[in-house]
């Protein structure tokens, strides 16, 4: 099973997230076929990443924000440092594809609403990413949005069905790790007419 690969000129650092606790790895270095050989040092650490920024971090556990329509929730500041990448998609679209560090949240809509406000901002992450997601086993996903910003910022407004359950991805399309902060407010349908009946025996 390959976990990941990088190329380039050096020197380079990567950082490699997601890695399980008590297994080997094996990594190998080479060169490209134009390349020059010869020697070189490579040095390796490991290091367990911040709590709070890997408790989210897998589509099976996200954390649930419970959202009341009208009414904008802020999550406290978050992170991505040393959480897990994924979804892959295979869609070469690096909003669509989260290949980097990558963390989870779950919403419901209520029987009235119609779409949702986000507003991701971070001074950590440059290319800030979100999408929104719905799934039943985390393996078949439908997608409903992706957003890519620049300059640590990524907003949009996403049409939803009601009463439905819904997952929000939040990533960095270059790897970047970091705080963030998340903004969500649920907007119901100003148009919904309720009728109510009355009867006279």
């Amino acid at each position: 099973t390959i976990l990941a690969t990088d190329c380039g000129a050096s020197p380079q650092q990567m950082v490699y997230n997601g890695l399980t606790i008590g297994t080997t790895y094996i990594f190998t270095i080479s060169n490209e076929a134009t390349g020059t050989q010869g020697t070189f040092d490579v040095c390796t650490e490991t290091t367990n990443p911040p709590a709070g920024c890997v408790d989210n971090d897998l589509c099976s556990s996200p954390e649930t924000l419970a959202l009341t329509s009208g009414v904008q929730l802020c999550v406290p500041t978050d992170c991505n440092t040393g959480s897990t990448p994924g979804p892959y998609f295979g869609t070469a679209d690096p909003c669509y594809d989260f290949l980097f560090s990558t963390v989870w949240y779950e919403f419901s809509t209520g029987t009235n609403d119609i779409s949702v406000d986000v507003t991701l901002n971070s001074t950590d992450l440059n290319a800030p990413h979100y999408a929104i997601f719905s799934t039943t086993d985390c393996n078949l996903f439908t997608t409903y949005d992706c957003v890519q910003g620049s300059s640590g910022s990524a907003s949009g407004t996403t049409p939803l069905a009601p009463s439905t359950d819904y997952l929000i991805a939040i990533s960095d399309v270059n790897g970047d790790q970091g705080d963030f902060d998340l903004c969500l407010t649920l907007n119901p349908d100003n148009n919904f007419i309720y009728f109510t009946s009355n009867s006279m025996l």
